[in-house]
């Protein structure tokens, strides 16, 4: 395992990566979520399905058949037990018992599509590909619509302290600066082609999905990427 300091900085490199979604198939991945326990990741598909794994094991506990279409959009809420999602092309959030594959309400239509989705001390948040943002009442009930403006989606995550980034880059997954303006390190994930990537709530993880429906996760620690082999 190899090892290298920056600062106060432990590098560790390693790497595991959760099998393809759905089974025998091969479907690019487009969200991802971490609880915020960190014990489960979330991975929504093209075909609108959602799997559920153990953050710890790398086994699969759930999968189910979420939206019409591109899911886009995935929240743990702050139990773990439940998760919201999004579907672009169905406009429709969605909240689950996904232990349960049981779905509890379903808030929409949603404009043009839902592409981002939030909870808040009140309700739940679903953004659409326009921009304006509604929000929902616990039972389904429109609050109010805010306008906003369309938001060029790029595939880089952020970590939530704004103090460093992940995107893919033509030598691997390029961590930066919280301006942009300097490399810090690279991760070389085991395909090229990643469709999306994520920090988790704390830093404490960064995730990629693949064209292939795989997903990988990398440890971190102190708010920079701290990589080791899970599987």
């Amino acid at each position: 395992m190899g090892r290298k300091i920056i600062g106060a900085v432990i590098l560790v490199v390693g790497l595991m990566t959760i099998g393809a979604q759905p089974p025998n198939e091969q479907v690019e991945v487009s969200e991802l979520a971490i609880d915020p326990a960190n014990q489960f990741i979330a991975a929504g598909n093209e075909n609108g399905q959602i799997i559920v794994w153990s953050l710890e094991k790398g086994v699969r506990l759930s999968a189910f058949a979420a939206h019409d279409g591109r899911v886009r959009g995935l929240k743990f809420l702050p139990n773990s037990d439940h998760l919201l999602s999004g579907g672009l092309k169905d406009a429709q959030m969605k909240l689950w018992l996904w232990q349960g594959k049981k779905m509890i309400s379903s808030f929409g239509p949603n404009g043009n599509g839902v592409v981002r989705v939030n909870y808040i001390a009140n309700g739940f948040v679903a953004e659409d590909f326009s921009g304006t943002r509604r929000l929902w009442s616990y039972d389904g009930k429109l609050l109010k619509a805010l306008k906003g403006e369309m938001k060029i989606r790029m595939l880089a995550a952020i970590s939530k302290d704004g103090k460093f980034a992940a995107m893919p880059g033509q030598n691997g997954i390029l961590i930066m600066d919280q301006k942009g303006e300097t490399t810090i390190d690279v991760i070389k994930p085991k395909s090229p082609k990643i469709s999306e990537i994520a920090f988790s709530e704390d830093s404490g993880y960064l995730i990629a999905g693949y064209e292939d429906g795989k997903v990988d996760v990398w440890l971190t620690t102190k708010g920079f990427p701290l990589y080791k082999e899970l599987q």
